[in-house]
């Protein structure tokens, strides 16, 4: 069995400081569910954990309705060509 060597992002609904008070626990824990090691990278020998803008409820839905209509959109066109016609 090959092991794969990649990164795994996460983004977590606490601070960076909270984050790091608990990192340790938490990298633990994580290892052992994912059965691998986990580790936090470093650039520049600072520990890679940043902070991350959430967007109001109101820009979240703005966004989520654009996706929702690219997903049908793209449900259309799929399921046309299946029937043997791309065209509207």
């Amino acid at each position: 069995m090959s092991q794969g060597e990649g990164t795994l992002v996460l983004v977590l609904l606490v601070t960076p400081d909270t984050f790091r008070n608990g990192s340790r626990i938490f990298m633990r824990e994580l290892s052992a569910v994912l059965e691998t090691i986990a580790f936090i990278k470093k650039k520049d020998n600072e520990q890679m954990i940043y902070s991350v803008t959430i967007p109001s409820p109101t820009e979240a839905l703005k966004q989520r309705s654009r996706r929702q209509a690219i997903l049908k959109l793209t449900h259309y066109v799929v399921r046309r060509a299946a029937e043997g016609s791309t065209k509207g």
